[in-house]
Parts: C-alpha cells; sequence; structure tokens
C-alpha cells in the first residue's frame, strides 16, 4: 500500500513539475512575442517619422 500511494504521489508531482514547466515555457514565449511585437512597432513608427521628415524637407 505503501509501494502504491508512493507511485501516485511521484506521478501527481511529475505532472505538476510537467504543468509548471509548460506554463514557464508559455510565459517565456508570450513575453518573447510580445518583446518583438514591441521593436517592430518601434522600428515601424521610426521609420513612419523619417518618411514623414523626408517628405515635409
Amino acid at each position: 500500500m505503501y509501494g502504491l500511494g508512493f507511485v501516485v504521489n511521484s506521478a501527481k508531482l511529475a505532472n505538476a513539475r510537467s504543468l509548471w514547466f509548460n506554463v514557464g515555457a508559455l510565459n517565456h514565449l508570450h513575453r518573447t512575442w510580445s518583446l518583438g511585437q514591441g521593436v517592430v512597432f518601434s522600428r515601424a513608427v521610426l521609420l513612419s517619422c523619417d518618411l514623414l521628415r523626408l517628405s515635409f524637407d
């Protein structure tokens, strides 16, 4: 009985650990994606400012 409980607890722990890992990976991906979008957005803003400056010169 003790053996079975140990196996079940180990399985729960492994499951929780993999869930935690997946959440961490998703969080990291989301952060990277947001950072990438921010870089693209700021480059687009800078480019449009340059184009406006050129068209007004």
